[in-house]
């Protein structure tokens, strides 16, 4: 029995709370994404996978490792509080959502990917960012939602980003750029 609150396809924060119900989009910005690679080991295992964060410590991974090695990213988004898409109030919100941006309530996650995740967001967002080298990916808003992958008997949600229309707020392009620069109160 899971010990993570919410349904199948829910995008849950902290294990406790559904922030973005399954079948709904939600527009994030990328405040970074760092690729790396890890073995491939069993997914009920107790056998911990090793994680290369370099191209010299991928080839060492390669040499030592009997596993297969594949893909993955951390993305790191800054994702808006929406009450009509995760259903929190205010106070709830307040809580779970620290950063406020004009009238925008905002949090900073994680979501490490591999396998159909890793291609259903990093290939895509990379793809975008080879195609247009000048737009910073923080300027871009992605759409966020989950997908429904089926394989034989077994079916599992995947996260997935889109490129979505939206313009990046003032705002928040200049909270992200203090993030990513360093810079904060002097």
């Amino acid at each position: 029995m899971s010990e993570i609150e919410g349904n199948p396809g829910d995008l849950v924060m902290d294990r406790r709370t559904a922030v973005v119900p399954a079948g709904k989009k939600i527009p994030v910005n990328i405040v970074s994404i760092h690729k790396s690679w890890t073995e491939k080991v069993p997914y009920e295992g107790d056998v911990q996978p090793r994680i290369a964060y370099t191209l010299e410590q991928l080839e060492e991974l390669r040499q030592e490792s009997s596993r297969e090695i594949v893909p993955r990213a951390d993305i790191t988004l800054l994702l808006p509080h929406n009450e009509e898409i995760n259903g929190l109030d205010d106070e709830q919100a307040s809580e779970l959502f620290p950063f406020l941006l004009e009238d925008t309530s905002y949090q900073l996650v994680r979501i490490t990917v591999q396998s159909f995740a890793y291609d259903h967001t990093f290939k895509i967002v990379n793809s975008f960012h080879v195609g247009n080298p000048q737009i910073k990916l923080h300027e871009q808003v992605w759409n966020l939602s989950t997908m429904l992958i089926e394989r034989g008997r077994y079916s599992w949600y995947v996260p997935i980003l889109g490129r979505s229309t939206a313009k990046t707020p003032d705002n928040v392009r200049a909270f992200i750029d203090r993030l990513v620069s360093g810079g904060g109160a002097q």
